[in-house]
């Protein structure tokens, strides 16, 4: 079976094991071919098509194969783990055989390769532990989902970003299994964590190990000891925050109001909460078992730089961010239950006990505990990709039971657009996958399918060559003859010169076709120090009349990247013979094309991890920091060794500052305004959105000619091309800073003239020049992404501005009857339940002295935003949902105590929050959590809400 025993497949990658058998006599050689078929289809022309052993009547056709060269002495068994291609969860998987081929290519045996199959919505945690942990099942997802958990196999574990990319969450509880992972496999996790992923530990008497064998730029953290705990009161405040009727650990008593009193409740900063001291009996009871806590402490930023772990040290690492909980005081007084780091663009949480010890096994409220501190981190990813948000602009939802009935609204809206998490987690999960498109697909696949030296000459090279052979033929020869009175020549010369201008094209032709044209273009996501990313594209190579081959870099993960039932595109013939075939070599990884067919260009998808710098050595790196309110000052360095084009800084989905060219080593800097407003990217308006000009990144306006072999216009489609897939993604991104640059080339091609593939690092200098690749890199706030290790701004810190157009802000619940999405950031929901959940930077929220919520909205709206919405935050003081607004009305609610009337205002699309309110709806390393309800039934109509925090030093 495909994937992770019950689990369904997330893709793009999951392994599938395969065991061979041979009782003998002498050796097997031969090959394991995985191959993706479909049935055959009515007027079958091509390859003879393949009937599996045993099943007449039901004959496939081959869309795909992956072949693997196996040895097997006599009465010995293989077990190989090899990684399959699936399916996106947008679509159905494709269908997936085994085969054992001897050397004649018989099939001596033959197996169906299940996928398991799921919602597209659900939840998927994989899981790195020594045992079960059967509560994860039951962990309420904010949208619904089903939260699916799988034991992962250490020797099944990914190799590849993109294969941990399957899961939504990963849980590593213990080092135990952590410790069965190889180095290539832990670097894998390591670089989705960093591009992206979300990260659950289970430490306790573990934490040691497990900060040895994940490093500081995973465990950011210093183990300062442990201390033995029997009281919850932090993981009750989570689980009540989901559940308010949660029982509380243990056995002890319970504050008048079922939970713990106001003056006592934890806040989640690891602290006391803003009224006092920890309760003293709402966790559990002191004389249950004690349970042992991990002492962590936040390292300091240089040192958890400076460590790798085993692979490539970082200089984004983080200091625990926001949402840590508190334990009872032990002898050492209270402890954090939780700490959160943030990794790159990833999140690291760390549980302080183990998970999989009790009280957690027992006590109820241990799945809504976690629910509540992971938060938005819960929703499956399929709906945070940025591609899932355009692709849902404009449509709509009904509840599966009925107008009257609320129900999870399980489609991306303009509520689920992020920073840059989003952006990178789509093409890290693969847009190419069989049964999955996307608009900007075709314009990809242009850019794929424009091979250097297939294009027509252009206009002005076919003029010139006419104008010259017109007159070689007229004026030139006849006047060479007219001068040696030899005119009547004119009837053999002028055949014998058409002749020989025949044959120098057809010379000139079959010598270029001793090569075979290729084009690599996609995408590289790169991670904060800027030494390693992942590649992710499509890749293409034609050859008249013959199969064509390109050898790609060994590591490289290729499918077929078109749908089933379009594999020719909707304007050619269909395609009946495999697409591709692929096979490793010692030069890398072997990929042909078997029978393109003439003017057939298909194609593939390919992804590749990879580094682009060395260990000590920065690639491409941005830092900012606020010199204002509404300033930045902005640092680009070009470390890598070869001139970047096109470094463009944006904001959400939208061009902030444009730094033009940089050379090797140069640096660009810039103080740029800040429009503390997050906003989806415009609407798709053509390929001129990063600038214009070659230094610019972009053309100048329009699209660039489709015809014409100069390379100067080969790399202008390219670069129009790339940008304007990208310009579709830039439509479902609201918030957050990233860096866009280009290169010429691609690092999946292996050089046909350069030998075999390179090491472990893959510098830009050495990539195939036939190709062109978008960059893409994140922009870090050194002491403000990564925190505080006391809440504390950073020495030298500027007064700022902190909104959600730099920290985006999520959804996390949406319930309703119905939901319709009249515009880009606009929706109209009826019976419906909005939470969105929004972490600033732990290090300004001590000096936060004002929090706007605006909630106008750029495009017109049925009615005025929010305004039939009751609007509530969540107090993390007394642990309760507080209201704020009542609907149809811009008042402070009439049921708001005391504390929300002195420190709350409300005017139209406006709240204003300050003073004992902000403390308590947003304590120093907590978040800000707001509830818009609407009355009833009824409908209320909602945008983006824009978040300001007002901060003084």
């Amino acid at each position: 079976m495909a994937g992770y025993g019950r689990q369904p497949a997330g893709g793009p990658w999951v392994p599938a094991q395969a065991t061979i058998t041979h009782p003998g006599p002498g050796t097997f050689r031969g090959t394991l071919e995985i191959a993706g078929v479909a049935p055959v289809r009515p007027g079958f022309t091509g390859s003879p098509a393949v009937t599996p052993p045993g099943q007449p009547g039901s004959s496939m056709t081959d869309l795909a194969r992956w072949r693997y060269p196996v040895e097997v002495p006599a009465g010995a068994r293989r077990t190989l783990v090899l990684p399959v291609p699936v399916a996106s969860r947008q679509g159905q998987p494709i269908s997936l055989e085994a085969r054992l081929l001897d050397e004649d290519g018989r099939i001596v045996a033959w197996s169906r390769i299940p996928i398991g199959t799921g919602r597209p919505t659900d939840v998927l945690v994989g899981v790195l532990a020594t045992r079960d942990i059967p509560y994860l099942a039951a962990v309420p997802a904010p949208r619904g989902e089903l939260v699916t958990p799988e034991r992962i196999d250490p020797h099944l574990a990914p190799r590849t970003a993109a294969g941990w990319a399957n899961f939504d969450l990963v849980v590593v509880d213990g080092a135990a299994a952590l410790r069965q992972l190889d180095g290539d496999q832990r670097d894998a996790l390591r670089r989705w964590v960093k591009l992206g992923g979300t990260l659950l530990l289970g430490t306790g008497p573990d934490a040691g190990h497990l900060a040895a064998a994940l490093g500081p730029d995973l465990f950011p953290w210093e183990v300062a000891g442990s201390v033995p705990v029997r009281r919850f009161d932090g993981a009750l405040a989570w689980a009540r925050l989901v559940a308010p009727d949660v029982p509380p650990v243990g056995t002890g008593g319970n504050a008048p109001d079922g939970g713990p009193s106001p003056g006592g409740r934890p806040a989640p900063d690891g602290g006391n909460s803003p009224g006092g001291g920890n309760a003293a009996g709402d966790g559990g009871s002191s004389t249950a078992p004690a349970t042992i806590a991990a002492v962590l402490r936040p390292l300091p930023m240089d040192a958890a730089a400076s460590g790798d772990g085993g692979s490539q040290g970082q200089d984004g690492v983080s200091s625990p961010a926001a949402g840590r909980l508190t334990l009872a005081p032990g002898p050492n007084g209270a402890i954090p239950v939780g700490y959160i780091a943030h990794v790159g663009l990833g999140r690291v949480y760390a549980w302080s006990t183990r998970l999989d010890a009790e009280p957690w096994l027992s006590w109820a409220g241990t799945p809504a505990a976690l629910a509540g501190w992971l938060g938005t981190d819960l929703v499956a990813g399929v709906t945070r990709r940025a591609d899932a948000v355009v692709m849902h602009l404009g449509s709509g939802f009904r509840a599966p039971s009925g107008p009257n009935w609320s129900g999870p609204v399980v489609m991306s809206t303009p509520l689920d657009s992020g920073g840059p998490r989003s952006l990178f987690q789509p093409l890290l999960t693969g847009l190419y996958t069989p049964n999955s498109y996307w608009p900007g697909l075709d314009a990809l696949q242009n850019a794929a399918r424009d091979l250097p030296g297939l294009q027509f000459p252009s206009p002005g090279m076919l003029m010139a060559g006419t104008a010259a052979y017109l007159l070689l033929i007229g004026p030139v020869t006849f006047g060479w003859l007219g001068r040696r009175k030899r005119r009547p020549w004119a009837w053999v010369v002028v055949p014998v010169l058409a002749v020989l201008v025949i044959a120098g094209s057809y010379a000139s032709g079959a010598l270029a076709a001793r090569g075979t044209p290729r084009a690599a273009a996609g995408f590289l996501l790169l991670d904060e120090a800027g030494r390693q990313g992942v590649w992710s594209g499509l890749v293409a190579a034609y050859r008249p009349g013959r199969p064509a081959s390109v050898t790609l870099r060994a590591g490289s993960q290729v499918s077929p990247m078109m749908r089933p039932d379009t594999w020719a595109g909707p304007f050619q013939r269909p395609v009946e013979d495999p697409i591709m075939v692929a096979e490793p070599s010692a030069r890398g990884l072997e990929v042909t094309w078997p029978a393109a067919g003439a003017g057939h260009v298909i194609p593939v998808a390919v992804q590749l991890d990879l580094a682009v710098a060395g260990s000590g050595a920065e690639g491409l790196t941005a830092r900012w920091a606020p010199e204002g309110p509404d300033r930045w000052r902005v640092r680009v360095t070009n470390g890598l060794d070869v001139p970047l084009t096109g470094v463009t800084l944006f904001l959400g989905g939208n061009r902030l500052h444009q730094f033009g060219d940089l050379a090797p080593g140069e640096q660009g800097e810039a103080v740029v305004r800040v429009a503390h407003q997050a906003a989806l990217g415009p609407s798709f308006t053509g390929f001129g959105i990063f600038g214009t000009g070659a230094g610019g990144g972009g053309p100048a306006a329009g699209y660039p000619g489709t015809v014409g072999g100069d390379d100067g216009a080969w790399e202008a489609r390219q670069r129009a091309r790339l940008q304007g897939s990208m310009s579709y993604l830039l439509q479902g991104v609201s918030g957050g800073p990233f860096l866009v640059a280009e290169i010429k080339g691609s690092p999946v091609l292996v050089d046909a003239a350069g030998g075999g593939p390179d090491g472990p690092v893959v510098p830009p200098s050495r990539w195939d020049p036939h190709g062109y690749t978008l960059v893409l890199a994140p922009v870090q706030a050194p002491g403000l992404d990564q925190g505080a290790a006391a809440g504390v701004p950073p020495a030298g810190f500027v007064p700022a501005t902190a909104s959600n157009a730099l920290w985006p802000a999520a959804a996390g619940m949406i319930r309703a009857s119905a939901v319709d999405m009249p515009g880009p950031d606009v929706m109209v929901l009826r019976d419906a339940q909005v939470v969105v959940e929004w972490r600033p930077p732990e290090a300004v929220v001590p000096g936060a002295r004002r929090l706007v919520v605006r909630l106008d909205a750029r495009q017109p709206a049925p009615s005025p935003p929010a305004l039939g919405a009751a609007i509530e935050l969540y107090d993390f003081a007394s642990g309760r949902w507080v209201p704020v607004k009542d609907p149809g009305a811009w008042t402070v609610a009439g049921a708001a105590p005391d504390w929300v009337a002195a420190g709350v205002s409300v005017q139209p699309q406006r709240l204003q929050v300050e003073g004992e309110a902000l403390r308590r709806f947003l304590p120093p390393g907590g978040r800000l959590l707001v509830r818009f309800r609407s009355p009833g039934d009824g409908e209320m109509t909602l945008t983006l809400p824009q978040f300001v925090l007002e901060v003084s030093p």
